[in-house]
């Protein structure tokens, strides 16, 4: 592998954790965001996420075809494109209607960036440093969408410090020493 090929790994790696880490922080919270945020209600919710993935699986095998016929960093950046402008529409879209159509550009354009990462990461790659080059990539798909969906995670679990014993209101939740 050349230093040039090693380079172009390394931003392709990066490009990929990077993707992951914010992919991570988007969808576990696309619900609560349509549901409550935008107050369209627990079913359109659940359909965006039905919607996001439905789109995911149209658009793969054409993403395919795209990537053979016009190799991969032109099919990329497409879905880079989509996916941006999905994200930013769900960002401002106020009805079902919009928040449903920019889930599904969301969803294609996140799907229909692993094939074409994997793509220029054979090309990068010899035959004896490809499978460490797809190990790395999993791990950190990985490791950006466990870490930012962990903090989802944690953050709904972690208990809330208890309230400092000066304040008024532990005071009057205090049924021992106070009444309610």
């Amino acid at each position: 592998m050349t230093r040039a090929m090693g380079a172009a790994m390394r931003r392709i790696h990066v490009g990929n954790a990077l993707s992951a880490f914010g992919l991570g922080f988007t969808v576990p919270y696309l619900y609560v965001y349509v549901a409550q945020v935008r107050g369209l209600g627990a079913m359109t919710a659940g359909l965006v996420l039905a919607v996001f993935a439905v789109a995911a699986l149209v658009v793969l095998p054409f993403a395919g075809r795209a990537i053979v016929r016009r190799g991969p960093l032109p099919v990329l950046l497409a879905a880079l494109v989509a996916a941006a402008v999905g994200a930013l529409g769900l960002g401002i879209a106020s009805s079902a209607v919009a928040v449903l159509t920019t889930a599904a550009v969301l969803g294609a354009g996140q799907a229909v960036m692993q094939p074409a990462l994997a793509t220029m990461i054979v090309d990068c790659s010899s035959a004896e440093t490809r499978s460490r080059a797809f190990a790395m990539q999993f791990f950190l798909q990985n490791l950006g969408l466990g870490w930012a969906a962990s903090s989802v995670v944690i953050s709904s679990t972690r208990p809330a410090p208890p309230p400092s014993p000066f304040s008024s209101r532990s005071r009057r939740r205090c049924s021992c020493c106070w009444s309610w």
